[in-house]
Formats: structure tokens, C-alpha cells, sequence
């Protein structure tokens, strides 16, 4: 959700104007330190950004500017300058995601890299002790595949003669 707002004298007269979103009214930023939260007042609330940029435009030019000596607002621009990447908050949700998701896969990628060359190497280093474990594992494990086998040739051969 952004938003206008302005920043107001003792007498409630408005001095600066600007567009935010979040907390942006009551934080420092550019020339302007924030007033007290009783001289701060929200304005209005829009769903998309350039809304906001449209009406902070239409009241800095309402209001005039001191240094053009339009009028008594201190912006020292005529407001819509601001960064309009995003049209509604959803959409700048929905990029801030994508940016963690990609930070997410990168770091898997960093993982997996790792891991496999770890692997690689143990492999290169390792290449007896290997191959020593897959003699031992087939040996061990040859006669139960042989017997799979021949118990799935007997089965087929009984199944032609039934039919």
C-alpha cells in the first residue's frame, strides 16, 4: 500500500510533501529529517505506486515550491521522481520472492558444486577401495541376481505351458 504525506509546521501548514510506503514518512531521507509523529499526517492510500507519484505531483504543484518562489513547500522537486518499479505492493512481494528464490537456487548450486567435487576427489584418491567394494557387492549380491533370473525363466515357462 504507498501513500502521500506531508510534514507540517507548528501552525499546520504543510512544508514538505512526499510519497511512501511502510515507514517511509517517519525516516530520515534526502534533506528532510522527520518531524514529531504529530506533525506527520498520512494523507491518502493508493494500491499503485504511480497513483501516489500522480498525487504527490498534483499537491506539490497545489501547494507551490519555495525555491521556484511558487509557494511554501521545501520539496526541491516537482514530485514522481521517485523509483516506480513496481505498480502495487503484490507485484513488489511477488519480485522480492524471486529475488530469495534465486539466492535460494544459487546457494544449492554452490552446494552441489561442492559436494561433487568432494566426490571427485575421494574418487580419485579412492579408486582401489572402490573398486574392491563393487567386486565384494557383486559377488556377494551374484547369486541372488542369478537365481531372479532363473526363477523369472522357469515362471515364463510354466505360464506358456498352462495356456
Amino acid at each position: 500500500m504507498f501513500y502521500t504525506y506531508a510534514y507540517l509546521r507548528e501552525d499546520g501548514s504543510p512544508y514538505y510533501i512526499g510519497k511512501g510506503r511502510g515507514r517511509r514518512a517517519y525516516q530520515k531521507h534526502g534533506c528532510h529529517n522527520p518531524p514529531i509523529k504529530d506533525r506527520i499526517e498520512i494523507l491518502d492510500y493508493f494500491e499503485k505506486e504511480q497513483d501516489a507519484f500522480d498525487e504527490e505531483v498534483k499537491l506539490i504543484k497545489h501547494y507551490g515550491r519555495k525555491d521556484l518562489g511558487t509557494g511554501i513547500l521545501r520539496n526541491l522537486t516537482a514530485g514522481g521522481d521517485g523509483n516506480a518499479q513496481y505498480d502495487t505492493l503484490e507485484d513488489a512481494l511477488e519480485a522480492k520472492k524471486e529475488v530469495q528464490r534465486r539466492a535460494q537456487q544459487k546457494k544449492i548450486d554452490k552446494d552441489r558444486e561442492e559436494h561433487n567435487r568432494k566426490r571427485r576427489e575421494y574418487e580419485k584418491n579412492n579408486k582401489e577401495k572402490i573398486r574392491a567394494k563393487r567386486r565384494e557387492y557383486y559377488y556377494k549380491n551374484r547369486d541372488k541376481e542369478l537365481q531372479r533370473k532363473k526363477d523369472a525363466y522357469w515362471n515364463s515357462k510354466l505360464n506358456k505351458t498352462t495356456d
